[in-house]
C-alpha cells in the first residue's frame, strides 16, 4: 500500500486493472482522473504502487532526469540505483518513485505517454 506522503499530484498509481493518474489528495481519500475524463474518489486501501519495469523505465526516460547527467544502474532485485557521477543517491522500484525524484532533482514533473 501507498501512504498518503509518497504521493503528489501527478503521479500514477494502479487501481484495480487500470492506470490512473492523481489529481487530489485528501487525508482520508485520494482522487483520481479516469481516461474518459470522469473524477474517481478512492480510499488509500484500494491504490497500489506501479513497478518500475524496464517498458515503463524507458516511457519515463526520455523526458526526466537522465538527460540531465544521472545515470542508472539495474540491479538482480529489478530495482534501479539512480547516481550522480560515481554517488549513488537512490534506489527507487516503482514509478511514483521516479516521478517524485525528479520533481525533487528538477522541479519538473516526467511526461508519461501512453499509459
Amino acid at each position: 500500500m501507498i501512504q498518503s506522503n509518497e504521493l503528489r499530484i501527478g503521479n500514477l498509481v494502479s487501481f484495480g486493472e487500470e492506470i490512473k493518474k492523481v489529481i487530489e489528495i485528501t487525508e482520508d481519500a485520494f482522487y483520481v482522473l479516469d481516461k474518459d475524463g470522469t473524477t474517481l474518489k478512492n480510499t488509500w486501501a484500494e491504490i497500489k504502487p506501479i513497478p518500475l519495469t524496464e517498458e515503463w523505465f524507458l516511457k519515463c526516460k526520455s523526458n526526466s532526469i537522465f538527460n540531465n547527467g544521472f545515470e542508472y544502474k539495474k540491479t538482480s532485485t529489478g530495482r534501479f540505483e539512480i547516481y550522480a557521477g560515481t554517488i549513488l543517491i537512490t534506489v527507487i522500484e516503482f514509478v511514483h518513485e521516479l516521478q517524485n525524484l525528479n520533481f525533487a532533482l528538477l522541479g519538473e514533473d516526467v511526461i508519461i505517454e501512453n499509459y
